[in-house]
Parts: C-alpha cells; sequence; structure tokens
C-alpha cells in the first residue's frame, strides 16, 4: 500500500459524494490487500465508513449535502473522500 493523492471523484447521477470521518478496517481488507481476493488494480481499500455528503448526483432524492451516513460494501472508502451510490447509504442521527 502506498499514500497518494486522487482527483475528487466524479459522481454519476445515482451517487453521492461523502467526505469520510470514519473508516472500518476488517478482514476483507486484509484479504484483499495480500491478494488473496482479486481486485482492480489499482485501487483504493476499504468497504465501510462514516461520513457527510458534501455533493449529490442530479437523480439522488434519499439525501442530501450535509447528512451524516454510514455504509458497508462501498470500494475505496480509506480515501479522504468516496462516491457512493446513494440508495446504499444510510443517514445516523445527529447524536
Amino acid at each position: 500500500m502506498q499514500l497518494v493523492d486522487l482527483p475528487v471523484p466524479q459522481l454519476k447521477r445515482n451517487e453521492a459524494l461523502v467526505k469520510v470521518a470514519a473508516s472500518g478496517v476488517n478482514y476483507i481488507d486484509v484479504n484483499m490487500r495480500s491478494g488473496r481476493y482479486v481486485a482492480p488494480m489499482p485501487f483504493v481499500p476499504g468497504q465501510e465508513g462514516a461520513g457527510v455528503v458534501t455533493a449529490v448526483g442530479a437523480d439522488v432524492k434519499v439525501v442530501s449535502p450535509g447528512d451524516r451516513v454510514a455504509w458497508s460494501g462501498v470500494l475505496g472508502s480509506y480515501a479522504e473522500q468516496v462516491a457512493a451510490m446513494a440508495d446504499a447509504l444510510v443517514p445516523i442521527p445527529d447524536a
């Protein structure tokens, strides 16, 4: 693994851009990094996390900028920002 600077993801119509506040680190991530599970190369690891929506695609109705959300199964969750299918995001309460 190596740290790199990547451009901000470009959103598709059904995606939301999320500023990642926390990323889960679990066994599937270890297997992907070790090569036991095949991942498209290069890739940003991480499958789950939580953060704040900063932008939404044109067709997104389930979340809005400023919403706090969590997710699972979104590859790239170790990044500072992740583009996720809006339907994969779960709103979380402010408290």
